[in-house]
């Protein structure tokens, strides 16, 4: 049947058979030549460390311990300060050399404090004023016209020094007895200056200007002096030493009234 060929289907050779003899030691050389094959194409990464025995475990962890010393020796105290190094110990290997830490202190120069500027001294002599002293009179006559309250105003105070002056008045009126002797003119008129002092005690009658009527002077003076003393200021600012007083009376009438005027005398009837 060779050369023979069916049209429609493929023609077909028949398979190998491949025959292999197995043995220990040559599977064992083969397994050894793949893993050599595999490891040298596979990457640096990949590949297996080779164990290490005793000796090599003791070396790693000593080189480890004393690693661990070299970290946690600064962190101790007292490890800051630098060890004294000694020239006589020749070259020393930068493998037997130990850490050190070497601090260098900044003295900074003190501050110079700068002293103010001098302060010049102004001296100035005043010339002593001559003393002056004034005479009582002067004084006396200042305070009198200085008003003891000067916060009250101008209208205030002529209204109390009006009130006082009719007080002083209403009490020499009540004490004066006028006279019955006729007048001249029908009416006296006379204007008389009181001196009194703190107290409003009488101390000096003067008739300036008045009628020439004797006994109506008279009877005047001695109604001043019994109304002594005066009535007090409602003020103490209207208060004055010295007073002007004005009086004004009528002749006795017998049509009118007899209150004020003094009991009738002989003489009043012209009898000697």
């Amino acid at each position: 049947m060779d050369g023979l060929t069916i049209p429609g289907v493929l023609s077909q050779q028949p398979p190998e058979i491949e025959v292999s003899v197995f043995t220990p030691e040559k599977a064992e050389a083969l397994t050894q030549a793949i893993e050599a094959q595999r490891r040298r194409s596979s990457p640096v990464w990949e590949q297996p460390f080779p164990r290490r025995g005793r000796v090599g475990s003791v070396v790693c962890g000593v080189v480890i311990a004393a690693l661990h010393v070299l970290i946690v020796a600064p962190l101790l105290p007292g490890a800051g300060r630098p060890h004294p190094v000694s020239h006589a110990m020749g070259s020393v290997s930068g493998a037997d050399a130990e850490p050190a830490i070497q601090v260098s202190l900044i003295e900074e120069p003190p501050l110079r404090m700068v002293p103010p500027p001098p302060t010049t001294a102004l001296t100035m002599q005043i010339p002593e004023l001559p003393q002056l002293e004034p005479s009582p009179d002067l004084l006396q006559s200042l305070l009198d016209k200085v008003p003891t309250h000067p916060t009250t105003d101008a209208a205030g105070s002529s209204a109390l020094a009006g009130r006082y002056l009719g007080q002083i008045d209403a009490r020499i009126e009540r004490a004066w007895l006028r006279p019955r002797t006729p007048l001249k003119s029908g009416v006296f008129h006379c204007e008389v200056q009181v001196e009194q002092d703190e107290t409003g005690r009488v101390l000096q009658v003067e008739m300036q200007r008045c009628d020439a009527e004797p006994r109506w002077q008279q009877t005047l003076a001695s109604a001043i002096q019994s109304a002594s003393p005066l009535p007090a200021p409602p003020d103490p600012s209207v208060f004055r030493k010295s007073l002007h007083l004005s009086f004004t009376a009528k002749a006795y009438s017998e049509q009118g009234s007899e209150q004020g005027y003094a009991p009738l005398m002989a003489n009043d009837l012209g009898f000697p």
